[in-house]
Formats: C-alpha cells, sequence, structure tokens
C-alpha cells in the first residue's frame, strides 16, 4: 500500500502551530513555575505523539506538569475525567 505524499505546511499553518504552541506553554507555566525548557520538551513529546519520562526529585513540579496538559486535553475531547489515566482509557485506542 503506497502512502500518498503530504504538502509541506504552509508559512500561516507553521505560524498558527508557532502561536498556538506558544500559548500552551504559557497557559502551562501557570502551574509549572521557572520550567520553561521542561515545559516545552514536554509537550513537544505530546505533540509529537511521543512518550515522555519525568524524573526529578520530589516537589518540582512532575505531576503537574503531566496533569495539566491531559486535563486539557481530555475536557477537548469530551472525556468527564481529569485524571490522565482515565482520560486515556477514553480517548486512546487500545
Amino acid at each position: 500500500m503506497t502512502v500518498p505524499a503530504q504538502q509541506p505546511p504552509t508559512p500561516q499553518e507553521v505560524q498558527g502551530f508557532v502561536d498556538t504552541f506558544g500559548r500552551v506553554v504559557s497557559n502551562v507555566e501557570l502551574a509549572v513555575l521557572g520550567k520553561n525548557q521542561v515545559v516545552r520538551l514536554a509537550l513537544t513529546a505530546l505533540f509529537a505523539e511521543g512518550h515522555l519520562l519525568i524524573e526529578d526529585v520530589p516537589g518540582t513540579g512532575k505531576t503537574s506538569l503531566a496533569r495539566g496538559p491531559s486535563r486539557r486535553a481530555c475536557r477537548a475531547s469530551g472525556g468527564g475525567s481529569s485524571s490522565p489515566r482515565t482520560c486515556c482509557r477514553r480517548t486512546c485506542p487500545a
């Protein structure tokens, strides 16, 4: 089976993504203070549909970093729970 070639994004689409990414980063940084690079890397993994292992000492916002975007994604997808685990079970394929 041949996969059709995708067209590269237009400059307007790229700028739209940059703007959206910046707004999401700003929103998450309201809950996770002083971790700009960590927030950007975590969101990059999320947008790329990849995996992320967060390691740090206790009390540094790992749970807030994991829950913030998942709550917003769950609400946007129509899931009723704000738990990342429950949301994933409802919205992700098995």
